[in-house]
């Protein structure tokens, strides 16, 4: 029975491990982006800007539009003059008309340009919503392996310490060690297991915010992700600062309005000219508005030109012009700014990168230094040269050393994602992950 119980068990841990979805980082990337509301939205402002485009190119072409109309007289009426002749109480009107703006001062097709230069802007956020995307899954990939990897590490540290407080009591029961340090032992035990709590609670938050950005469902997944050693971009601080100019969608947007507030001030000069439209009429009635006597339709056409004109607003469109060319200066003092902001993101993430790469630097002999130590001081406690409080802070000191090589590569990941993101979506001289 037992037997059975145990293999019965094994089969139900292998089959909730092959039920279990397994990600790794550019699983994750496309899962996220694609499941993004931000990004998807950011897409469809693309979209309407199409539309928009295409109300106002539709003001640049013909317009023919029909009306009918039926009305019904309460009384006959009698024209005196010529006997037994009455007007029909049925009146029936139809037309059909066509018409063509022809001139309207440029203001239309400086809305179309306008129209355009908002295009360029919906695609330009779509371009920066998705980089933003794929650096917050990054981040938030790396920052689960650091937790998952930093709850290993408590765990260690209370086994360890656990193993040492049953080895502390074994030799006090048997007289070898004093009843203090069996008690320093326990004491030292029941001080790290919070820590193990903190540190499985961490990663279980970690978890929680990568699962919101990729949009899963359940808590049934894990992640397969290594710490990548990969080459930090050769390329120098002055070279990133000048991609990032040429590349950030932020830069681009606010070049692009500078276009879209030009376009406007052109429109506002449009309305002091006049507007000029082409028309042609095609209408009947029954009976004839010419003879209302004559019975049956009577059909007519009708062209000519329509001219309106404001000559005089009381200085409206005046200070409407000055109002938008007084928000162009602002824009492009703005744009100053930006850059400088830019221009910092981008120090602060190559900088970041610069001290995370040089804190990685010998942590691998750090460990292996402090693993020495922590295997000194377990042989000196057993052979009776050693206390178990040597023993705890050698743990501690191994456990510091691993904690703050994960630190150093999850800020390594954190900087080259903010470094991508701060250049515009690509680091110079390195492929994006």
């Amino acid at each position: 029975m037992k037997a059975t119980i145990l293999a019965a068990g094994i089969l139900l841990v292998i089959a909730t491990a092959r039920a279990q979805s397994v990600y790794n980082l550019e699983e994750c990337l496309d899962r996220g982006l694609a499941q993004s509301v931000a990004l998807a939205n950011a897409r469809r402002e693309q979209e309407v800007s199409t539309f928009t485009i295409r109300q106002i190119r539709g003001q640049t072409l013909p317009n023919l539009s029909a009306s009918a109309s039926y009305a019904r007289l309460g009384d006959p009426v009698n024209y005196p003059l010529v006997a037994d002749t009455t007007i029909d109480q049925d009146q029936y009107i139809a037309s059909a008309t066509a018409e063509q703006l022809l001139f309207s001062g440029g203001s239309v097709r400086a809305a179309l340009n306008a129209a355009r230069s908002y295009r360029e802007q919906a695609d330009e956020e779509a371009a920066r919503v998705e980089a933003q995307s794929r650096r917050d899954i990054i981040r938030a990939f790396y920052l689960v392996l650091f937790r998952r990897e930093a709850a290993e590490v408590a765990r260690d540290s209370v086994q360890l310490l656990s193993d040492t407080e049953v080895e502390a009591r074994l030799k006090y029961e048997s007289g070898v060690l004093s009843e203090f340090e069996w008690l320093s032992a326990r004491v030292r035990l029941a001080n790290e297991r919070p820590l193990l709590l903190v540190a499985e609670n961490e990663f279980a938050l970690a978890r929680a915010a990568l699962r919101n950005l990729l949009y899963l469902e359940d808590d049934n997944w894990s992640l397969d992700g290594v710490w990548p050693v990969d080459d930090v971009t050769e390329a120098t601080l002055p070279d990133l600062t000048t991609h990032a100019r040429a590349n950030r969608w932020e830069l681009r947007q606010a070049r692009v309005f500078l276009d879209v507030l030009e376009a406007d001030i052109r429109v506002t000069l449009g309305d002091y000219f006049p507007e000029v439209k082409a028309f042609a009429t095609y209408q009947g009635s029954d009976p004839s508005e010419l003879n209302p006597l004559e019975a049956g339709w009577d059909w007519q056409w009708l062209a000519g030109l329509r001219l309106s004109w404001n000559l005089w607003d009381g200085g409206e469109r005046g200070a409407l012009r000055a109002e938008k060319a007084m928000k162009k200066i602002i824009a492009e003092e703005e744009i100053t700014d930006l850059e400088r902001a830019i221009d910092l993101e981008v120090e602060t993430a190559y900088r970041n990168l610069t001290q995370a790469s040089r804190a990685l630097d010998g942590a691998d002999e750090t460990i292996v230094l402090a693993e020495k130590a922590l295997d000194i001081a377990r042989l000196r406690l057993e052979r009776g040269l050693g206390t178990s409080l040597e023993l705890s802070d050698r743990n501690l000191e191994l456990n510091k050393s691993r904690i703050q090589r994960l630190q150093s590569l999850l800020a390594i990941q954190n900087a080259l994602a903010d470094l991508a993101y701060a250049c515009g979506g690509v680091i110079p001289n390195r492929n994006p992950p």
